[in-house]
């Protein structure tokens, strides 16, 4: 079995764009960022109705590049957050071993989270 396709893709009121050499496993996620581009364009394109094919797929482009960015700022931020946590549990791994103690074998158990149950 080939392990890439060529599969055709329609995006607005552009003609449709061929992608050879596709890996299988991309299609999935390929069909669903056509989806919501198309999606957000057909929004966009009556709720401004006099607005040019192009002006509005620059939009949609801008919007797609914004949310891009954005979640990428999430993902370093969230990355830099687990770094620290790691520095410091090292840290506290690191002093324990300095004055000769070491984890409990049995730890007490956390406590029972309170407010509403959820199941």
């Amino acid at each position: 079995m080939k392990d890439t396709i060529n599969i055709t893709i329609q995006i607005a009121d552009v003609k449709p764009l061929s992608l050879p050499n596709t890996q299988r496993e991309d299609e999935e996620d390929i069909r669903i960022v056509e989806k919501a581009i198309n999606t957000l364009w057909t929004r966009w394109r009556a709720q401004f109705p006099s607005q040019d094919a192009h002006v509005l797929l620059a939009m949609v482009t801008f919007r797609f590049a914004q949310l891009y960015h954005k979640y990428g700022q999430m993902v370093k931020q969230t990355n830099d957050l687990a770094l620290d946590f790691e520095r410091e549990l090292d840290n506290i791994l690191l002093d324990m071993n300095r004055f000769g103690e070491t984890p409990e074998e049995n730890p007490p158990a956390a406590p029972e989270p309170t407010g509403p149950k959820i199941f």
